[in-house]
């Protein structure tokens, strides 16, 4: 377990920390972070503990130095990724206990409908399953087939999976994504009216 310490909500009696398990993702680096430290160090990260040193824009750096485009409130978003994980695979309870807010506001403001949420949509459950399976299986037919009969179950594939992202793209049009403001307000809607 992890403990994170809570500055924002210290000053509210037992929200001074909270325990965090020590992710099955995480456990890896934890060896070698450890053979790394120097004699003594208590702490795995030592940079930029002070804080009045702004995260923000090393982390920026870092992805600029990547190659790639750092987006807007990068730190809830990331937030919002990783809480939008955890919920996939643990119950709601647990997460927002985890990451220290309330179901209402994880609702609010964090949880994320992401590709993956909507591809299972359009499959169902029990559906992606069995695609898994039936790729699984035709790569194996495809290894043991002559190279004319690959290549055409290959082009085959291939145009069903360009139809499918086709589709994914078209259902998932409206959606909000990962680079949203992470303090999202309902607005009154101004073309319809609500009837009972």
């Amino acid at each position: 377990m992890i403990r994170v310490t809570c500055v924002k909500t210290a000053h509210r009696s037992g929200h001074g920390q909270r325990w965090i398990p020590l992710f099955a993702e995480l456990r890896p680096y934890i060896p070698v972070a450890f053979d790394e430290a120097a004699d003594g160090a208590v702490y795995v990260i030592t940079r930029s503990r002070d804080p009045k040193v702004n995260l923000r824009k090393r982390l920026t750096d870092i992805i600029r130095k990547a190659g790639l485009t750092p987006w807007p409130k990068l730190w809830q978003n990331l937030r919002a990724t990783r809480e939008t994980g955890l919920a996939d695979r643990f119950p709601i309870q647990a997460v927002c206990q985890w990451i220290g807010n309330s179901q209402a506001v994880a609702g609010s403001h964090y949880l994320q409908v992401t590709a993956e949420h909507v591809r299972q949509a359009i499959e169902g459950p029990g559906e992606a399953r069995q695609n898994a399976q039936h790729k699984a299986q035709q790569k194996a037919s495809a290894n043991a087939a002559t190279d004319s009969q690959e290549g055409t179950r290959t082009a085959k594939l291939a145009e069903k999976k360009k139809r499918f992202s086709r589709v994914l793209a078209m259902s998932a049009r409206g959606f909000k994504w990962a680079q949203q403001d992470s303090n999202l307000r309902l607005r009154p809607c101004k073309d319809r009216t609500l009837t009972d």
